[in-house]
């Protein structure tokens, strides 16, 4: 599956609530792999979703490590999050490094970040992302630093395959991905 288009529907309000200034990077080193990239459409570039792949936008670079759907409840550091008998969640894992930018918040406020399943859905991620465990939630990544986010996405149960968009929601002109951002796929 491709992502074809941005279709920005993001609930950037409710990520708000949950920010915090976690000072645990996951690294101090930053990673050198080459990414499999193409700039197929204006200001979009594409990438592979996996470890070793990824791609820079607004200097800050994107490694989309895993996409995991799963039918059962969450865990979530507050507790869990129960489904309904129509939904699945997926959670998203990025490894996110500042390459060149003034330090960043990339998945606060405006999250960068949407899944697109093969429902036709443009998902923007819940609020509960701030509570996954293992996630920097709403932490800052400061120059030379990577940070490892997950977040988390609510879908119709029937969908299985996802692609990831992701964009440096503090780059100049360019919030909610208006005009360059990374496509991810399988």
């Amino acid at each position: 599956m491709r992502l074809t288009h941005l279709a920005v529907v993001v609930v950037a309000t409710a990520l708000a609530a949950g920010c915090s200034d976690d000072p645990h990077p996951t690294s101090s080193s930053s990673t050198t792999t080459t990414a499999t990239t193409a700039t197929t459409d204006a200001g979009i570039t594409d990438a592979k979703i996996g470890p070793g792949y990824g791609a820079t936008d607004g200097g800050l670079r994107f490694t989309v490590t895993r996409v995991e759907r799963t039918t059962d409840p969450v865990r979530l550091t507050t507790g869990r999050l129960d489904l309904g008998p129509s939904e699945a969640a997926v959670v998203v894992t990025v490894d996110v490094t500042n390459v060149s930018a003034p330090p960043a918040k990339p998945f606060c406020v405006d999250p960068g970040i949407i899944l697109v399943d093969d429902t036709g859905g443009n998902r923007g991620p819940e609020a509960e992302s701030m509570h996954l465990p293992g996630s920097d939630g709403c932490g800052e990544v400061r120059p030379g630093q990577t940070r490892r986010f997950r977040q988390l996405f609510s879908v119709p149960r029937e969908a299985t395959n996802f692609g990831v968009g992701l964009w440096s929601s503090q780059e100049p002109g360019d919030s909610m991905g208006g005009s360059t951002w990374v496509r991810f796929s399988p």
